[in-house]
């Protein structure tokens, strides 16, 4: 039988697991909170770190804790426990720390962090996975931390009352269908992506399967059910067959020109109309995405040319209109330069987009650019991107990062050519432990 121990947890690590020191060593304790006394259960020892799992509470020294969710083996809301404003002082730490133990930065200067007035319920998506739970039943949910379990969550704070009810519906019909879900490299549901755009008031569904033909029938039957109770829904079908569990569909079964939504940035006095598609990026908090594209464009009061690299669907790039002479966006995905191009024109923007794998990305491909703007995946920039970056002649580089740490890493090597000036968090994903961040670099 593992070990236990009784640590007192002091601080937040990026995964979201709660730290402790004990003997020089520092314990990773999933599912504790900083001011707690908890008995852990050690699974993983190292020469410098331990890795354990929570037990059971002996002490809570925070004068009160909200109740935000009943569900205790979900892996979405691992800051649940923490009084909001607890939260962000964690946030705020975390980025500081990045730079100060990653970059080897003590002194960067890092503003207050951009928080939610209204912090429950604020997901405009969210990825449904289809699978087995702990009991061995058939059902869709969220996943448990650190496993594929599935966690049914009939309730969710982060989640609005609509996708509820539009996932009741969807394990309704995953009972009636009695087809398998995807599991081991065999089943036909996978994914179910449902996304809610604030300027139509109207909900896309994207169902992604396995492609099995002779089950087609049930995500039709799926589909009835979800207009009868939404009828503005737009549902959308698309099949996969990559064994790697991302909610991207491969090929459309739904005709791809009618797999769509569009969204409103107000930005600069002006509404940029956004197109996106079933798998495009489209950040998940309408809210606080607002905000931070918005403080982006005020980093780029100098005229010049701009470039976004990771575009996506242009949002960053088209949001920087009123200061760029030229825009150019750079994206791997294909699909998602198409909508950026379409973005650009039906906003009237001279911009110019192009879709290239950012391993091919050089030096030649960023000459003469003025301003560079970069908003890779959480495992941070390519290492061909870095190294064109540090011969370019940019004058700046904003960072725009949803990992600190892997932010503060790919700093760190651009210092050979840049300082950084200054980073800014924002809360994008409130009761969770993920952050947004812009960090403005400056050529020395």
């Amino acid at each position: 039988m593992a070990s236990t121990r009784i640590v007192s947890i002091t601080d937040i690590s990026s995964s979201g697991e709660g730290i402790a020191k004990v003997d020089g060593m520092i314990y990773f304790v999933s599912g504790a909170v900083p001011l707690q006394t908890v008995e852990a259960r050690i699974v993983e020892e190292k020469k410098r770190y331990v890795r354990a799992n929570f037990v059971r509470l002996i002490e809570d020294n925070a004068t009160s804790r909200p109740y935000l969710c009943p569900h205790t083996d979900c892996g979405a809301c691992t800051l649940r426990y923490l009084h909001y404003q607890e939260q962000c002082h964690y946030k705020q730490r975390l980025l500081q720390n990045s730079f100060s133990k990653i970059a080897k930065q003590h002194d960067v200067l890092c503003y207050p962090i951009h928080t939610m007035n209204e912090h429950t319920p604020y997901r405009n998506r969210v990825d449904f996975h289809y699978g087995y739970t702990k009991e061995g039943k058939q059902d869709i949910g969220l996943y448990s931390e650190q496993s594929h379990t599935i966690v049914p969550i009939p309730h969710c704070a982060i989640i609005p009352p609509d996708m509820l009810t539009l996932l009741a519906i969807a394990r309704e019909q995953l009972t009636l269908s009695n087809i398998p879900v995807y599991h081991d490299k065999t089943g036909f549901w996978r994914t179910l992506v449902i996304r809610y755009s604030t300027y139509h008031n109207r909900y896309m569904i994207h169902c992604i399967t396995t492609p099995n033909s002779h089950f087609y029938h049930a995500v039709t039957k799926l589909f009835s059910a979800f207009t009868e109770a939404f009828p503005s829904a737009l549902c959308v079908h698309s099949i996969r067959t990559s064994t790697t569990l991302l909610a991207y569909g491969e090929h459309y079964i739904t005709p791809k020109e009618q797999a769509f939504l569009t969204d409103v940035l107000p930005i600069a006095n002006r509404d940029i109309q956004i197109r996106y598609g079933a798998n495009s990026f489209f950040q998940n908090n309408y809210t606080m995405m607002n905000k931070l594209y918005s403080f982006v464009e005020s980093l780029c009061r100098h005229k010049g040319t701009y470039l976004d690299i990771c575009t996506g669907v242009g949002s960053i790039a088209l949001s920087c209109f009123t200061h760029a002479t030229k825009i150019y966006g750079i994206d791997s995905v294909k699909e998602s330069i198409e909508y950026a191009q379409y973005n650009a024109q039906k906003n009237k923007i001279d911009a110019l987009f192009r879709a290239l794998d950012m391993k091919n990305i050089h030096a030649r491909y960023i000459q003469d650019i003025d301003t560079i703007c970069v908003d890779p995946p959480r495992g941070g920039l390519h290492p061909h991107v870095i190294k064109a970056l540090i011969v370019s002649k940019a004058r700046y580089i904003i960072y725009i990062s949803c990992n600190p740490s892997t932010m503060a890493r790919d700093c760190a090597l651009l210092q050979k050519k840049y300082s950084i000036l200054h980073s800014t968090p924002f809360d994008m994903f409130p009761h969770t432990v993920h952050c947004e961040s812009v960090t403005l670099l400056e050529r020395k």
